[in-house]
């Protein structure tokens, strides 16, 4: 399925770039300018971090939500890690809640999971962020979180994406340009960068529209 995709990118912190990208300043000449607010199929993929969810709930509130599947079975790779150590317990424990996943047997799932994270008990008030306790505690919270975005075989019926990788790949187009050894930056510098990068490789001729409203003027 072809698409053409927008992309906008800053050196702003979050709560500019939210107001920036969606809620306030330019919903329409983004998101409304591809007819967003007539589309048939409304989807938000992401990976469930909270400062997503808030743009989520806030900007695209009639979007579906769905967990990306690489940082879903991710989390799931980490847990098995994390309650039985490496071998092949863990490894055949995270196919068969794969494979839940994937079909949708989120009650079993779930289950399997509480239990894993049971069986090694709660984290101390102070465990560190690697220790086992803490990593099934938080995953457990994460899975439940956003359960919404799993329902995984409803996703694929409709033929809607389940990964985030059109992201990602943008990530690392625009992170070649700004990133790197020797290469120093002023914030103005930078942030002035990531606009022609992000308008340069868009698909949906902003680059051209961008030179069209700003004609060069010729020197005399």
């Amino acid at each position: 399925m072809a698409c053409e995709a927008n992309r906008a990118g800053s050196f702003e912190n979050a709560a500019v770039l939210l107001e920036h990208l969606t809620g306030i300043r330019i919903t329409a000449k983004l998101a409304d300018r591809r007819g967003y607010t007539h589309a048939r199929n409304k989807v938000f993929v992401s990976d469930g971090a909270t400062h997503l969810r808030t743009l989520r709930e806030r900007c695209f509130p009639d979007a579906a939500f769905i967990l990306d599947w690489s940082h879903a079975t991710g989390h799931l790779h980490q847990d098995a890690l994390a309650a039985l150590g490496p071998g092949p317990d863990a490894e055949a424990w995270f196919e068969r809640q794969k494979d839940r996943l994937w079909t949708g047997h989120l009650d079993r799932f779930f289950a399997d999971l509480e239990a894993l994270a049971q069986r090694r008990g709660p984290p101390p008030k102070k465990a560190a962020p690697s220790d086992p306790r803490r990593i099934l505690a938080t995953d457990l919270e994460y899975f439940k979180t956003n359960r919404p975005g799993l329902d995984y075989p409803t996703f694929r019926k409709r033929g809607w994406p389940i990964g985030s990788s059109i992201i990602e790949s943008t990530v690392k187009q625009v992170s070649k340009r700004v990133k790197g050894t020797e290469k120093l930056w002023s914030l103005p510098g930078v942030e002035q960068t990531l606009q022609v990068v992000t308008h340069l490789i868009a698909d949906d001729g902003a680059w051209t529209r961008f030179w069209e409203a700003h004609p060069l003027t010729s020197a005399a």
